[in-house]
């Protein structure tokens, strides 16, 4: 090496053609949206078993079937049993409501998030058409698709570590020669 100033002046121009590898991977929109869809249809089952569950508490709360859940029970004070069962099926039934507002909420807070999502895909779909300047990348950039990204990254890392040791054994060089 001629010169540690040449070396770092390439190593300075490898990190800004590669400035985005070194940070992180992110999803893309497409799968981002996929991800959405996925967790607001596991949202619509969920709802659709508390609405299920709901359906058989307002069954239940009927006082002829509470009277039949004691049927076998003696006790001296039935009304006071049939009255703590229908209070407890009503704290359940207002739990499970409480649940579906929640579900209502996050379904449109995903629904929105899908929106959004999908229209980042049309917006990407649209930006990599043909003749956009994203289909146009230097043969460097080229290098620095998908997998040979942490790649480059490491090689860049490397380069600059070895310009920096470069340039300390130089110093410690100079500083000895009086």
């Amino acid at each position: 090496m001629k010169s540690p100033g040449v070396a770092l002046v390439i190593t300075l121009l490898l990190l800004l053609c590669c400035a985005d590898c070194l940070a992180q991977e992110t999803v893309s929109a497409a799968q981002e949206a996929q991800q959405l869809r996925n967790e607001l249809r596991q949202l619509r089952d969920r709802e659709a078993q508390i609405q299920a569950g709901l359906v058989e508490i307002d069954y239940e709360l009927k006082p002829e079937n509470i009277e039949r859940y004691f049927a076998g029970v003696g006790s001296t004070r039935p009304e006071e049993l049939r009255e703590a069962r229908r209070k407890k099926l009503q704290a359940e039934k207002d739990r499970m409501q409480a649940d579906l507002s929640e579900i209502a909420q996050e379904r449109s807070r995903l629904e929105a998030a899908i929106l959004n999502a999908d229209t980042r895909v049309y917006y990407d779909s649209a930006m990599s058409g043909p003749g956009s300047s994203q289909n146009r990348m230097s043969p460097l950039a080229g290098l620095l698709v998908g997998r040979n990204r942490k790649v480059a990254a490491v090689v860049v890392v490397l380069m600059l570590v070895g310009v920096i040791v470069a340039f300390a054994r130089r110093n410690k060089h100079r500083q000895r020669i009086p």
